[in-house]
C-alpha cells in the first residue's frame, strides 16, 4: 500500500530497459538471432495517477496518466502478474510496468529505501507490454535480408572451394514442440493408423465421446473432429502403459488450446481453438471422464470404455460468462478482509461490512452466487456488486489482491 501510494505522491519513476530479440529460420542458412536493448534512461512523468481503478476486467495497482494516455504499474510483493492478466493489459494496450519488491519482504525497510526501490531502481522493473515493442522488433527483423545475403554469398564461396560448409545451428525446441513437429510431418494415413492404435479401436467404431459435433469453435481445428478428439482423449486421459492417469488434473482451455495449435494449426490465430478446447472439456466433465474440483478439472475415468453415466446428447453450452464464485484455498486476515470490502463498497449505502465478513467467516460450505447476494442485500449492499467485492476482498479465484499470508477458508481443510 505504501508502494502505491508512493507512485501516487511522486508522479513519476524510472523505468527498465527492454531487450528485444528476434529469430528467424532459413532452410538454407540456419537461425538468424538479434537482440538489443531498447529504451535506456527513460521515466515517465504522470500529469496524474489513480489507484485501483478498474480497467475493464482488471484492477491495476496504479495507473498514471500523461494527458489523457494511461499506464499502468503493478506493484508485486509475492505473486507476479499472471499470464492472463498481462494478456488481458496487452489486449487493453496498456503500456505497464512490474515493480517487483520480494526482495524487501521480512526486511525492516525505511521509507527512503523503499521510495529508491520503486521509483529510482530499474533493476526489480520488467516490462508487461511495452508499446513500441513489435516496432523494435521489426527493427531488428529489417537486418534479415542483409544476414541471409551474406551467408548465401559466404555458402556460395565454400562450395567453390569444395569445402564443406558448417552445419546451420540447431533451432532450439523443448521436448513437446520436437515431439508435435514429428507428428505434423506425418502422412494423414499414418496418423490415423496411430490413433487406432492407441485406442485400440478402428476409426469407424469410435466411440461417440470422441467425435462430438461441438457448439462452439468445432471448425477452429485444422483437422477432422474425431483424430484431435482422440488424440487430447489419448495424451490426456487414457489410462497407458506405467502411466495411471486417474487423479491427474487436466490442462486448462488455454493450454489445451496452445497444444492443439502446436499440433494441428488452428483458424485464426491460438486463441481461436479456446471455445472448442473448453467445450470438449465440459462434455468429457459431463460424460464423467473428467471432475471439478476447486478451479482446476481431475481425470476421474480413464479407460475408452463409457463411465456409467451416460453421455449427453450433445455437448453442454460453453461455461457462462456471467461471474461465478470460485473460492481461493487461503484468505487474507479478518481486519484486510474488512477494510477490503469497505473500500470496495464505498458507495454511501451504508453497507455493514463487519456483518457481511462475519457471515462469510461462519459458513461451513462456500455458498453459491445466489446465496451471496442475498446475504449482500442483507448487509445493506447491492447484489450487482457482490462479485466486485468479493474480488475485491481477495477470497475468489479471479480476485484483483495479491497477498503473501491468509486465513485458510472455513471449509478447507488445511
Amino acid at each position: 500500500m505504501a508502494a502505491k501510494q508512493l507512485v501516487a505522491d511522486k508522479g513519476w519513476l524510472v523505468l527498465p530497459s527492454l531487450e528485444v530479440r528476434v529469430t528467424r529460420t532459413d532452410p538454407e542458412c540456419g537461425l538468424f538471432e538479434a537482440r538489443r536493448f531498447f529504451g535506456r534512461n527513460e521515466t515517465w512523468q504522470f500529469d496524474r495517477v489513480v489507484l485501483e481503478v478498474a480497467v475493464g476486467e482488471v484492477r491495476p495497482d496504479a495507473i498514471g496518466y500523461i494527458g489523457d494516455a494511461g499506464h499502468g504499474v503493478e506493484i508485486r510483493v509475492t505473486h507476479e502478474v499472471d499470464a492472463d492478466k498481462q494478456a488481458y493489459l496487452a489486449r487493453l494496450m496498456l503500456p505497464s510496468i512490474e515493480v517487483d519488491l520480494a526482495a524487501l519482504v521480512g526486511k525492516v525497510v525505511t521509507f527512503d529505501a523503499l521510495e529508491a526501490a520503486v521509483i529510482t531502481s530499474v533493476e526489480n522493473k520488467r516490462w508487461l507490454l511495452h508499446p513500441h515493442q513489435a516496432a523494435w522488433e521489426a527493427q531488428l527483423l529489417a537486418g534479415f535480408e542483409d544476414w541471409r545475403r551474406a551467408r548465401l554469398a559466404d555458402l556460395a564461396r565454400l562450395k567453390e572451394r569444395s569445402i564443406r560448409p558448417p552445419a546451420p545451428r540447431p533451432i532450439p525446441t523443448d521436448v513437446y514442440q520436437a515431439a508435435n513437429e514429428k507428428y505434423r510431418a506425418l502422412a494423414p494415413k499414418e496418423k490415423w493408423e496411430r490413433l487406432e492404435r492407441q485406442l485400440g479401436v478402428r476409426r469407424k467404431d469410435f466411440p461417440s465421446y470422441l467425435r462430438v459435433a461441438l457448439r462452439e469453435g468445432g471448425d477452429a481445428v485444422l483437422a477432422d473432429k474425431d483424430l484431435w478428439q482422440g488424440a487430447v482423449f489419448v495424451q490426456f486421459v487414457l489410462g497407458a502403459g506405467n502411466e495411471d492417469r486417474l487423479g491427474k488434473r487436466m490442462p486448462n482451455d488455454g493450454v489445451l488450446s496452445a497444444w492443439l495449435a502446436q499440433r494441428y494449426g488452428v483458424k485464426g490465430g491460438e486463441d481461436a481453438a479456446r471455445p472448442a478446447a473448453r467445450s470438449y472439456l465440459n462434455y468429457l466433465r459431463a460424460c464423467g471422464f473428467l471432475r471439478l474440483q476447486g478451479v482446476d478439472l481431475y481425470v476421474a475415468h480413464n479407460q475408452l470404455e463409457a463411465p456409467t453415466q451416460q453421455p449427453p446428447a450433445s455437448p453442454p453450452p460453453p461455461e457462462p460468462s456471467a461471474p461465478s464464485i470460485q473460492w481461493r484455498d487461503t484468505w487474507p486476515d479478518d481486519e484486510r478482509l474488512r477494510l477490503w470490502a469497505t473500500e470496495a463498497s464505498n458507495s454511501g449505502g451504508g453497507f455493514v461490512a463487519d456483518w457481511f465478513v462475519g457471515w462469510l467467516l461462519s459458513l461451513d460450505a462456500p455458498p453459491p452466487l445466489k446465496e451471496a447476494q442475498t446475504a449482500f442485500l442483507k448487509a445493506k449492499g447491492s447484489p450487482a456488486e457482490v462479485m466486485t467485492v468479493l474480488r475485491s476482498m481477495g477470497v475468489v479465484a479471479n480476485t484483483w489482491r495479491y497477498f503473501s499470508y491468509g486465513e485458510p477458508a472455513p471449509w478447507n481443510d488445511g
